[in-house]
C-alpha cells in the first residue's frame, strides 16, 4: 500500500533586523504559507527560526536544520516557504537545497510569489 504524501513543512525566517521584520513578518509569512496548504490540501508542519537567523548560512538555523532532518519521511509531499530569500540568501544553497528535494521526491512550494526579493 502506497503512503499518501500530505505533509507540508513550512519553514519562516524572521531575521533580527527591524526593517526586514516589517517587510518579512512572521504573521505574514505564516498566513501565505497556511493558505497555500490550504490550496493543495497538505498538512503543515511548522519550522521556525525567528529573530537573529541570518539567510547566509544554514548551519545556525535550528529549525531548517530540523525540517531537513524531516525529508525520510515518506509522508512528507513539500516544503513551503513565502518567498526563496526565506530559504536562503545563497542561490548555490537553494540550488543544491533543491538536488536534495529531487532526490527525497519532495516539491518546494513559493507561497508568495509577488515577493522575489
Amino acid at each position: 500500500m502506497k503512503t499518501e504524501r500530505k505533509i507540508a513543512l513550512c519553514y519562516i525566517r524572521v531575521a533580527s533586523t527591524s526593517a526586514e521584520d516589517k517587510v518579512h513578518s512572521f504573521e505574514e509569512q505564516r498566513q501565505h504559507i497556511l493558505q497555500l496548504c490550504e490550496q493543495n490540501n497538505w498538512i503543515p508542519e511548522w519550522y521556525e527560526d525567528v529573530g537573529g537567523y541570518s539567510g547566509m548560512s544554514e548551519d545556525d538555523r535550528p529549525g531548517f536544520q530540523s525540517l531537513r532532518n524531516r525529508f525520510t519521511d515518506a509522508q512528507v509531499t513539500a516544503v513551503v516557504v513565502d518567498s526563496l530569500e526565506r530559504l536562503s540568501r545563497k542561490p548555490a544553497h537553494i540550488y543544491q537545497f533543491l538536488e536534495t528535494l529531487e532526490k527525497h521526491h519532495i516539491k518546494l512550494a513559493v507561497a508568495n510569489l509577488e515577493r522575489m526579493t
